[in-house]
C-alpha cells in the first residue's frame, strides 16, 4: 500500500513538473515573439527614417523569476525606447511629402528641421518668408531711384505706394498665420492667409510692369517669397496625419 501511495505521489510530482516546464517553455515563447516583434519594430523605423538610423541597437536584458525559476526574458532593443522618445519630435518626411521631389523637397526638410511638431515645423517656415520679405524693404524705399526719370512724380508715389502695401499685406497675413497656430486656427484661415502671402507680392511687380519698369531685384524677392509661401502650402495639406 506504502508503496502503491509512494507511486502515484511521484506521479504527481512528475505530472506538476511537466506541466511547470510546459507553462514556462510557453511563457518564454511568448515572450520571444514579443522581443522579435519589437525588433522588427525598431528596424522598420530605422530603415524608413535615416534621421534616426543612428541609434545604436544596444539593448538590456530584463529577468524574472518565475515558479522559482530565473527565465530571461530576452534582449530588448534600447533603440526601441529611444526610438519612440524621438517620435515625438515631427517627421520631416511627412511634413514634407506634398512639396515637389528635388530641390524644393531638399529646401522644406531644411525648414522644417528641428521642429518637433506639424505646428512648429509650419511656423519655421514662416518666419523664413518673414525674414525674406523684409529683406525687401530696403528696395522697396530705394525704388524711386531707380525708377525712369520720364515716369511723372505720381507715377512714382503710385509705385512705391503699391510696393509698400504689398510688403505691408505679406507681413500682415504671416502674423495672423501665426497667430492661427497659437489658437489652433479655429475659423481654418491659415490656406487662405498663405495663399494670399502667395500672390501679395505680386501686386508690386505687377505695378512696376504696369509703368514699363523692370527691376531684377524686386523680381528676385517675389519669387523667393513666392517659393517659401508654396512650400509652406504644401506643408499645411499634411495637415491631416498629424
Amino acid at each position: 500500500m506504502a508503496s502503491s501511495k509512494s507511486s502515484v505521489h511521484n506521479f504527481t510530482r512528475a505530472s506538476l513538473a511537466a506541466v511547470s516546464r510546459s507553462e514556462a517553455a510557453f511563457a518564454i515563447n511568448g515572450v520571444n515573439f514579443c522581443m522579435l516583434l519589437l525588433t522588427l519594430i525598431a528596424a522598420w523605423i530605422a530603415f524608413i527614417d535615416p534621421l534616426r538610423g543612428f541609434v545604436a541597437p544596444l539593448t538590456i536584458l530584463l529577468q524574472r523569476r518565475m515558479f522559482g525559476t530565473v527565465l530571461q526574458i530576452g534582449l530588448i532593443p534600447v533603440s526601441v525606447l529611444v526610438i519612440l522618445f524621438i517620435s515625438n519630435g515631427v517627421n520631416a518626411t511627412d511634413v514634407c511629402g506634398a512639396t515637389d521631389a528635388g530641390p524644393e523637397k531638399t529646401l522644406c526638410t531644411d525648414l522644417v528641421k528641428g521642429a518637433k511638431t506639424w505646428n512648429e515645423a509650419l511656423a519655421n517656415v514662416v518666419h523664413t518668408i518673414m525674414d525674406e520679405a523684409k529683406k525687401s524693404k530696403p528696395l522697396i524705399e530705394g525704388l524711386p531711384k531707380h525708377l525712369p526719370p520720364t515716369l511723372l512724380a505720381i507715377s512714382k508715389d503710385s509705385i512705391v505706394k503699391t510696393c509698400n502695401e504689398a510688403y505691408e499685406n505679406v507681413l500682415d497675413n504671416l502674423n495672423k498665420v501665426l497667430e492661427n497656430l497659437r489658437t489652433g486656427d479655429p475659423m481654418g484661415s491659415i490656406d487662405v492667409e498663405l495663399s494670399a502671402t502667395l500672390d501679395a507680392f505680386g501686386d508690386c511687380t505687377d505695378g512696376l510692369n504696369e509703368f514699363g519698369v523692370d527691376d531684377p531685384s524686386i523680381d528676385k524677392a517675389r519669387d523667393v517669397i513666392q517659393k517659401y509661401s508654396s512650400i509652406s502650402l504644401a506643408i499645411t495639406s499634411t495637415k491631416r496625419r498629424h
